[in-house]
């Protein structure tokens, strides 16, 4: 059974999650000038998507490869996701931006809801 707060409107409850990751832009795989991986910080993660803090800004619809630990070293998974939404913030001097799943293998999202109920304590 699921429990929502009277305040969340999300479907799916966030966790913190504040782990570096590595991406890169899905297009730049076709560019002539292919990008070196960056890497950023999750803010926090559903099971939908999760927030990233990002140096420069994306587009809505643009499609981002998101590589990240979620279980121990040998779990990286490598995540296709869509921006959502994004806005700048001078807190973190970057663009907090969201990010939904748009390919994620079964056992990545397995990962991810137990990571999700073992933090459910740090929910947003």
């Amino acid at each position: 059974m699921t429990v929502k707060r009277m305040d969340e409107r999300r479907l799916h409850s966030r966790v913190k999650m504040e782990k570096e990751i590595e991406y890169f832009f899905i297009d730049s795989l076709f560019d002539d000038n292919k990008s070196e991986k960056k890497t950023s910080v999750i803010q926090d993660i559903s099971l939908k998507g999760l927030s990233v803090i990002l140096p420069e800004k994306p587009e809505i619809g643009d499609v981002i490869q998101v590589e990240v630990i979620i279980g121990g070293e040998e779990n990286t998974s490598a995540i296709f996701c869509e921006v959502a939404n994004t806005r700048w913030a001078e807190t973190c001097n970057g663009f907090i931006t969201g990010l939904d799943f748009m390919i994620i293998r079964e056992d990545d999202r397995a990962m991810i809801e137990a990571f999700i109920v073992e933090h459910r304590k740090t929910f947003l």
